[in-house]
């Protein structure tokens, strides 16, 4: 069947939303967890980024399950990267994490780096990226922006539901 939406009513489907990316390359400590400076909004449907302490905070009436997904190209030098690393912190505390181990001798110097969850989040709830790269020296890493005109270091969420 169909559905009618009266006059004047705004349907607030998959909100709120966010979208940020990292504008510059950033600088890394070997093997510490840093948090990943998502400067610069493609979108923010409620004003729920803050593009200073780089976090999501759920407003008011937001409360719900969410989608979130973040990716960053994390770079250790020639051949040098040992394991990449990303996180979700709600509230300060490591949430989800996923890593990359590669190994002492592996030729590698970067690789692209992602995390997805799905997680219930209350108002005031607030979530965090961060990365941490371990190379084969000791040399401190990068997370690598924008290459070939695509954005390689971003995330994202919405309200998938209550």
């Amino acid at each position: 069947g169909n559905i009618t939406i009266g006059s004047g009513v705004t349907v607030n489907v998959n909100r709120p939303a966010f979208s940020a990316y990292l504008s510059g390359d950033q600088s890394v400590t070997d093997n510490t967890a840093t948090k990943i400076s998502f400067d610069t909004e493609f979108y923010d449907t409620d004003g729920a980024y803050d593009t200073s302490n780089y976090r999501f905070t759920v407003p008011t009436g937001g409360a719900g399950k969410y989608q979130i997904y973040s990716q960053a190209r994390l770079v250790g030098g020639d051949g040098n990267l040992l394991l990449s690393n990303m996180v979700i912190r709600k509230n300060g505390a490591a949430t989800y994490e996923l890593s990359g181990y590669w190994g002492d001798a592996n030729d590698i110097n970067a690789a692209p780096s992602n995390i997805s969850a799905l997680i219930d989040l209350a108002e005031t709830d607030y979530l965090e990226i961060y990365c941490k790269i371990n190379t084969v020296d000791g040399a401190a890493g990068t997370i690598d922006t924008l290459a070939y005109a695509l954005y390689q270091a971003y995330w994202y969420g919405y309200k998938i539901g209550a």
